[in-house]
C-alpha cells in the first residue's frame, strides 16, 4: 500500500534531528560538534601536501567525470587541499581523489568518528525511524521478503530492523570498529569489495545504499557489480547527499556536504538517474528529507551553522515545500533492475 503524503511528512519530521532537538542540541547530543574539521591535523598530515597544501601527488587518483565520462571541467573551489570541479554536464565531483587504497587504509583504521556518532542513544533512535521511512517505501514495491544486502552497513541497525520485519540479511562494511558492531548483532558481514564475488550473483532481492555512492571513486563500475548480485526486477534503494539541497546552495564549500577526503560526487535528482538508468535500473520513486532549517537560519544570522542557535523567523519556509522541491539536504531514489 502506498505511503500517503501526508504520512510520508509526518514520517520525514519524526527523524529530522533539527526539528525535534533544535540544530545546535541535535549537533551536541549525537557527538557531531566533536567530529574533526576537513582542514584538521590528522586529515591533513594524512593526505596533503604541506608544500602545496593539496592532496599528496603519490595519493592522487585522476578521474573523468562519472555522469558523462568527459574530462572538461573547471575548479569551483577547493576544500582542504581537495579540488571539486564541475564537469559540462553541470555535475560536481572532486578530482584528483586519493586513490581507494588510502581512502581505505584512512577509513578502515584510522578514523573511527562517525561511528562514535552513530552509536550515541539520540542518533539511534533517529536512525531508526529513518530506516523504517526507508522499508516501508521499499516494502510497498516488492512482492516477497527474501535477501537484503546492505552496501556500507555502518553498525548494522538498519539490518536489525529489517530482520525483525522478515528480510534475510548480509552486511557489507569495511571500518573495523563498525564491522565489530555488527558482529556483536549477530548479523552476517563480509568485508570485501563486491568485484572479488563476495556475494553470489542474481541473489539479492534488495540491496541497499544508504550514503554510499558520495564515497565511491568508480562509482560507475562499482553499480555494475551492484547490478550483478541482484535478481532480475529486483529493487535497489539509494540515499545520498543533495547539492540541491537548499542548505548546499546557500553555504556553497561552507556546507559539511563537502569533505573531499571522504564525499567525492555529489549528486542531485537528475545526475544519480542518469547513473541509475545506464546501468539497467528503472526509476520507481524519487523522495528528499533532512530540512536543516535550523543551519539554514543559522547561517543567515552569521552565527556557526551547526552550532548556533538563530531564532530567525522564516515561516515560509517549510519542510512540506523542502521536500516538494527536492530541496531537502538528502534524496533517495528507488529503482527496479530490469
Amino acid at each position: 500500500m502506498k505511503i500517503s503524503a501526508k504520512k510520508r511528512l509526518q514520517f520525514k519530521n519524526s527523524f529530522d534531528g533539527s526539528i525535534i532537538f533544535g540544530t545546535r542540541k541535535f549537533n551536541q547530543v549525537t557527538g557531531r560538534n566533536r567530529l574533526e574539521d576537513p582542514v584538521s591535523e590528522r586529515f591533513t598530515e594524512f593526505f596533503i601536501n604541506p608544500d602545496t597544501g593539496l592532496l599528496k601527488s603519490e595519493m592522487c587518483k585522476y578521474r573523468k567525470c562519472p555522469v558523462c565520462d568527459s574530462d572538461k571541467t573547471n575548479l569551483v573551489f577547493v576544500k582542504g587541499g581537495f579540488r571539486h570541479v564541475q564537469c559540462k554536464c553541470g555535475f560536481i565531483y572532486v578530482n584528483p581523489t586519493a586513490k581507494d587504497k588510502n581512502r581505505e587504509e584512512f577509513f578502515r583504521d584510522i578514523y573511527h568518528s562517525w561511528t562514535d556518532v552513530l552509536l550515541t542513544d539520540e542518533q539511534k533512535e533517529i536512525d531508526k525511524r529513518k530506516f523504517e521511512y526507508g522499508l516501508a517505501v521499499i516494502e510497498t514495491y516488492c512482492k516477497k521478503k527474501g535477501l537484503l544486502v546492505d552496501i556500507g552497513a555502518g553498525t548494522g541497525q538498519f539490518l536489525e530492523i529489517a530482520i525483525c520485519r522478515g528480510w534475510n540479511v548480509i552486511a557489507v562494511e569495511f571500518n573495523k570498529k563498525a564491522i565489530e558492531q555488527i558482529r556483536s548483532k549477530g548479523i552476517k558481514v563480509v568485508n570485501k569489495p563486491l568485484e572479488q564475488n563476495i556475494i553470489k550473483r542474481h541473489s539479492a532481492n534488495v540491496v541497499t545504499l544508504w550514503e554510499v555512492l558520495e564515497h565511491i571513486n568508480d562509482v560507475n563500475a562499482f553499480l555494475m557489480n551492484v547490478y550483478k548480485i541482484m535478481k532480475t526486477g529486483a529493487l535497489l534503494y539509494i540515499c545520498v547527499p543533495n547539492i540541491d539541497a537548499l542548505v548546499t546552495r546557500i553555504m556553497h564549500e561552507k556546507s559539511g556536504t563537502f569533505a573531499g577526503y571522504s564525499h567525492v560526487n555529489f549528486f542531485n535528482i537528475n545526475t544519480i538517474g542518469q547513473l541509475c538508468k545506464k546501468h539497467g535500473f528503472q526509476i520507481l520513486e524519487t523522495d528528499s528529507f533532512i530540512s536543516e532549517i535550523g543551519t539554514i537560519k543559522n547561517y543567515l544570522c552569521y552565527q556557526d551553522p551547526y552550532n548556533g542557535n538563530a531564532d530567525l523567523s522564516l515561516d515560509f519556509l517549510t519542510p512540506e515545500y523542502l521536500y516538494k522541491n527536492n530541496l531537502g539536504s538528502r534524496i533517495t531514489m528507488l529503482c527496479r533492475k530490469k
